[in-house]
């Protein structure tokens, strides 16, 4: 279920990048890189965007727990908007 759209005005955009070593198949926490990203960014208020090219086509949740849960997570778009 998606919810109502809300928009915000940003006035940063900072971007890096972010190598990540992996031993094959599997799960990689990346919370510590991201939370020294936000630091060194001086984040406030806002939304992280983690962006790695997909080798497989899709988008996943990956669970944890084992009885049923609702998961939110946030749809964010950056660019222009209009009509061609």
């Amino acid at each position: 279920m998606l919810s109502a759209v809300h928009t915000a005005r940003a006035d940063t955009v900072a971007t890096a990048t972010l190598s990540v070593e992996t031993s094959g198949e599997g799960f990689f926490d990346i919370t510590r890189d991201v939370a020294r990203f936000l630091q060194q960014s001086q984040a406030r208020d806002g939304a992280v965007l983690v962006y790695l090219p997909p080798h497989w086509q899709g988008i996943y949740v990956a669970e944890h727990r084992n009885a049923p849960h609702r998961r939110e997570g946030v749809l964010q778009f950056v660019g222009s908007c209009g009509q061609h």
